[in-house]
């Protein structure tokens, strides 16, 4: 991103005043090499973008940016990554919160931020797409490497609220010197470290709203299920609570597609450089459809989990806390040497086991008639894996009666089934366990509910998110599914 530039500036003990910026090139000089060190013994995914560095992308310093931003050289053919004097003089600590801005940079160019249009809507955008990659490379695609206490990220100066919508939310607990508690941290946070600004005008700042805001970027950036648009549309009512707009700059737009689409290639590992004929057409191997059919479904499960504050008021994922490690965010040389030997999770934190199956999570029911027999395995293999977090035990499985399936029998594939369909099997037990919301994955070939449970599913005010194998259809359940809580998986679309 661009700003205005501020000269960074120091004082001689005569009291002279010397311009600084050279001794902060020597400083990028100096610390470019151990960060790309450092991230070349990360995880994968961080591994596949630091190879960047070199081939396609350089990293320079900028004497004109304030932080750093993007742009292109057409005389190298290279992306360039600028940082600016002040970021060098003032928020990086060392070449490991180098590393972080390298990656975040090279992030916004994968996802193609670079090119956004300028606007009215441009700082929204930027300020959305800074929150998303931030809590995505602190989120679970990098195996924790950049803790979510103690890398870059958490350690901003909080000067405005759009400052405060970058800062995870162990962060946040970390500064309250409170855990974290989703909703509730981040309510906290702006109530009691951002405060009220003065409000424009007519217009109420409302903290609350900037918390719920806070959260869906941190959630659904670190589960990669926000799309930008979304995450913008979500932050523009709040600038207009501000007294004047953030000072927040543009990203560069290039002219260089074709090279933007050889990087992206190249990441993937498909080739070396773009084809003559424009954009390489997307494969459609019974392996692409089901993995996109598992992505599809996985953020669609997270989508729902991150709309209700109950449910992540009450509910504990399970896994690892990242935790401080005593060095703090400087990794020495005993860290690095535990983290490469798998002893901890990052080089800045430690994972200390929390959480169990937690009791308020998504109820699931699932499909076992004949019809679904074909489309199940990616089905389950997502639910029982990729969103086995999210789930309330056991996932229930439905046919002509309804059962509960354990985690072990679910990824085993054992799964009781009358082959028939019976909707009504799904409406008592949604009644006799009183669930009141539930995630039912089907077909829809069944036969109406009798009126009896019609009413009873009404009275207790039902709601139920339907996930189809297929094209997203019409089913007997369609009087408890809300609006936007319908999913097409496309498995039908492809023989497999």
């Amino acid at each position: 991103m661009t700003a205005t530039p501020e000269v960074p500036v120091r004082s001689t003990p005569d009291g002279a005043v010397v311009d600084a910026r050279p001794a902060m090139q020597r400083r990028l000089e100096r610390w470019l090499g151990p960060a790309l060190e450092l991230g070349r013994q990360g995880p994968p995914l961080l591994r596949s973008l630091i190879a960047l560095v070199g081939p396609r992308a350089e990293v320079r310093f900028v004497a004109a940016a304030a932080t750093a931003h993007l742009g292109w050289e057409s005389a190298t053919g290279k992306f360039i990554i600028g940082v600016g004097p002040a970021m060098l003089g003032g928020s990086l600590k060392g070449p490991e919160d180098l590393l972080f801005v390298i990656a975040h940079e090279l992030v916004h160019l994968m996802r193609g931020e670079h090119t956004l249009p300028p606007g009215p809507a441009a700082i929204a955008y930027n300020l959305a797409a800074d929150a998303l990659n931030d809590a995505w490379l602190t989120g679970p695609a990098f195996e924790g490497f950049f803790s979510p206490t103690t890398s870059l990220p958490s350690r901003r100066t909080v000067a405005s609220p759009e400052i405060a919508l970058l800062l995870p939310a162990e962060a946040a607990a970390q500064q309250l010197g409170v855990v974290a508690t989703g909703p509730e941290t981040s309510r906290l946070f702006f109530e009691r470290i951002v405060g009220p600004p003065v409000p424009p005008g007519a217009v109420p700042y409302d903290p609350r709203a900037w918390a719920v805001v806070h959260q869906a970027l941190h959630v659904g950036g670190r589960n990669d299920t926000l799309t930008l648009d979304v995450a913008a549309r979500l932050v523009m009512p709040l600038l207009s609570q501000l007294p004047s707009p953030p000072r927040t700059g543009l990203m560069l737009s290039i002219e260089a597609q074709r090279a933007l689409e050889a990087l992206r290639r190249a990441l993937s590992g498909e080739g070396r450089g773009p084809r003559a004929g424009g954009r390489r057409p997307e494969q459609s191997t019974p392996e692409v459809t089901r993995a996109r059919a598992s992505r599809s479904l996985a953020r669609f499960l997270r989508g729902l989990v991150d709309a209700s504050p109950g449910t992540a008021q009450t509910w504990s994922a399970r896994g690892l806390e990242l935790r401080p490690a005593d060095g703090g965010s400087q990794p020495g040389r005993r860290s690095l040497v535990e983290y490469r030997a798998g002893l901890r999770a990052t080089p800045w934190s430690e994972g200390v086991p929390r959480g169990g199956e937690g009791p308020f999570g998504l109820s699931v029911y699932l499909d076992v008639s004949a019809s679904m027999w074909q489309e199940l395995p990616p089905i389950i293999a997502t639910v029982g894996t990729a969103c086995a977090d999210l789930l309330s035990l056991p996932v229930m499985a439905f046919s002509i009666e309804a059962r509960p399936v354990s985690l072990r029998e679910l990824a085993r594939g054992r799964l009781p089934t009358d082959a028939g369909t019976d909707f009504s099997a799904l409406a008592r037990d949604l009644l006799t366990r009183r669930i009141a919301r539930a995630v039912v994955i089907t077909d829809g070939v069944a036969a109406p509910l009798p009126d009896e449970l019609v009413r009873a599913l009404r009275a207790r005010g039902v709601r139920l998110a339907v996930v189809f194998p297929g094209r997203s259809g019409t089913s007997p359940l369609d009087l408890y599914c809300p609006r936007g809580w319908k999913l097409g998986l496309g498995l039908h679309d492809r023989r497999w």
